[in-house]
């Protein structure tokens, strides 16, 4: 008898992107994550929040200046700071719905493509702000062709410029589908509206996870191949 070896190769096809899937896979994976959403949540949330309240007393309190002014540096925290948190919290998403370990540490992983971060969030509020100045319907059609720059920002730490790109590219031919993720995500926010905050943080992570879930979709991690053999007897 002789024996061959041949690499292992796992049997792992990429998934169809689909809009009921993604809602689907989202709400499996927002239980089995609730812990680490939930903390990831609190800790951004809590640095938001005290700037935001910090320069509300600065600008309602006539002694430290003109409120204008306050209301400016306000802005500019949100853009330079809040901005990377949430391409923070994207980045936790999206390891999560690759089914990879997250942690409260990944939700500060902005900072380290600072300037493409900030960069990203300029260009998106000019485009953005000139598409809805020619009416809601080009605002609505750019929003959604660019909505995947910041997730090929984070995770495939591309440049601004070519996350746009790559945006772009990446949601032709899926504008219905686009728009139909936004379409069911209303309802599942009205609904956790109604049930006040306790439905609406799990209702804002799972639509948040069924949009992640569906660039996950789009981007299918290449398997590894196995540098292991296991040993075929052929008689």
């Amino acid at each position: 008898m002789e024996q061959i070896t041949e690499p292992t190769i796992p049997s792992i096809l990429p998934e169809i992107p689909s809009v009921a899937a993604s809602f689907e896979k989202a709400w499996k994976l927002l239980w089995s994550n609730i812990g680490i959403l939930l903390l990831t949540w609190i800790v951004v949330s809590a640095i938001a929040l005290a700037g935001q309240l910090i320069f509300t007393l600065l600008s309602t309190t006539p002694a430290y200046g003109e409120p204008l002014y306050w209301q400016l540096a306000s802005f500019v925290f949100s853009v330079l700071i809040i901005g990377p948190l949430e391409a923070g919290i994207l980045f936790v998403m999206i390891r999560i719905s690759r089914g990879q370990n997250a942690r409260v540490r990944d939700a500060f992983e902005g900072f380290n493509h600072y300037g493409s971060v900030i960069l990203l969030t300029i260009l998106f509020m000019v485009i953005l702000f000139g598409g809805f100045l020619l009416l809601i319907v080009p605002g609505i059609f750019f929003m959604i062709r660019l909505y995947f720059a910041p997730f090929l920002l984070i995770e495939k730490r591309m440049g601004a410029i070519d996350a746009i790109k790559g945006s772009w590219e990446l949601t032709k031919g899926r504008f219905g589908q686009m728009l139909l993720l936004i379409i069911i995500s209303i309802p599942v926010i009205i609904g956790g509206l109604l049930a006040l905050l306790v439905g609406l943080i799990p209702a804002a992570f799972w639509v948040s996870l069924a949009f992640t879930v569906f660039y996950s979709q789009l981007t299918p991690i290449e398997p590894e191949i196995s540098s292991e053999f296991v040993p075929i007897t052929v008689e």
